[in-house]
């Protein structure tokens, strides 16, 4: 009301620090007043409020999700159960259940990179083709990732919304390749699998026939075979990696990461779409330009266009470079295009990863405060209850 009285004896509108702006502007259409006739200054702090209280309203109402549950007992241990291996910011003892769960996942890390030494892979101690030590702790680990999926998969308020989310599928593709390993491990197919491929020539990664080999027995055939049935076996044990985007359950900063993306999916669209545009555009004029010179490592067009995404990424391994002074001057252009074409989206990813991130931590904190004041209110329910009980038996006892 001030401010409305200041502007009529100065002619100039503005916002005081202690006031509520949409409140404000609200009370300026009450007196008939338009936005517009506020000062710059604050005509900008106007719109950048309304314009977070937008995003916020449209990136959140499809985030709500209302958890109901059976009533009885029933629904009880399931909510409680749901919320400590689903909700790990709720309780205590759901932050030690995440907890174990991370630690789960960095133990499976390590031990993925420590299976790799030819130490362990040599180890006459050996279990389903594994070093003994490391195969006791991945079934370990591996049940624990099990008995979680199952928890929240039998106590999930709707299957229906639970299959439609994507961390789920990817928690259930962390599970199954140990599962399909464990079982051709023990029925030996595949030490029988890569015993026979040995014997016809197939290597680690190697397609090519022993030099003793005959083709015409029918051994061509039967090394293509072995050698899809190694692949396919390696395939599987290379699926475990996917253990580690079990960790974005736990962290709040890669949901804000995912949702970012997910929500930025235009500016994202745009920024390959630009990519590719310069990556056709520098390694069509590279080539042109390179492919006479005998000295250029510019044999083909794959040669030119992975040249050209590499600069304007600006990694630049240097495996492909320009010889010709023409080719140098077009890959400083390259690379000076690729640092614009990324630099420019970077400033709205990064703000729309800060609301995300800001308003993820407003939810947990909020969530895990209404669960404490259910708590306190369940206590003083039963405490009056309690008391209310004992004055009834003192009654009683008096009558």
């Amino acid at each position: 009301m001030l401010d409305i009285l200041t502007y009529y004896r100065t002619g100039s509108l503005h916002i005081s620090g202690d006031c509520c702006v949409v409140a404000f502007v609200q009370d300026l259409s009450y007196w008939g007043f338009s936005e517009n006739n506020l000062e710059s200054c604050c005509f900008k702090r106007y719109m950048d409020t309304k314009e977070n209280l937008d995003w916020d309203t449209q990136n959140t109402a499809g985030d709500v999700e209302i958890e109901i549950f059976p009533p009885g007992p029933r629904g009880r241990v399931q909510k409680v159960l749901w919320d400590l291996f689903e909700h790990p910011h709720t309780s205590m003892s759901a932050r030690v259940i995440g907890i174990v769960s991370v630690t789960c996942i960095f133990i499976s890390t390590v031990i993925l990179t420590l299976e790799t030494l030819p130490y362990f892979q040599e180890h006459e101690d050996q279990t389903l083709g594994e070093f003994s030590v490391f195969a006791m702790i991945e079934a370990v680990y591996m049940s624990w990732f099990t008995l979680e999926f199952l928890v929240r998969l039998v106590c999930c308020p709707s299957k229906v919304d639970f299959l439609k989310k994507t961390m789920n599928w990817i928690d259930l593709l962390a599970i199954i390749p140990y599962y399909v390993t464990v079982g051709l491990q023990s029925y030996g197919v595949l030490d029988q699998v890569e015993d026979q491929g040995l014997q016809l020539g197939v290597g680690e990664g190697e397609e090519e026939l022993h030099p003793g080999t005959d083709p015409g027995n029918g051994d061509v055939s039967r090394t293509a075979q072995y050698f899809r049935l190694l692949k396919l076996a390696r395939i599987v044990k290379t699926l475990r990696i996917i253990r580690i985007f079990k960790l974005a359950r736990h962290s709040t900063g890669l949901q804000a990461l995912g949702n970012t993306m997910k929500s930025n999916y235009k500016e994202l669209g745009l920024l390959f779409l630009l990519l590719g545009m310069g990556a056709i555009m520098f390694a069509s004029l590279i080539y042109v330009f390179e492919k006479e010179d005998n000295d250029s490592t510019f044999k083909t067009m794959f040669d030119a266009y992975w040249w050209a995404i590499i600069t304007m990424t600006t990694v630049g391994y240097g495996d492909v470079s320009p010889v010709t002074g023409m080719g140098k001057v077009i890959g400083c252009f390259c690379a000076i295009f690729g640092v614009l074409v990324i630099g420019l989206p970077i400033p709205i990813i990064g703000n729309s990863f800060n609301k995300f991130y800001a308003r993820q931590k407003r939810w947990e904190k909020g969530e895990a405060e209404a669960k404490s004041r259910k708590l306190a209110l369940e206590n003083q329910s039963k405490q009056g209850k309690d008391q209310q009980d004992g004055l009834s038996r003192s009654s009683f006892r008096g009558l």
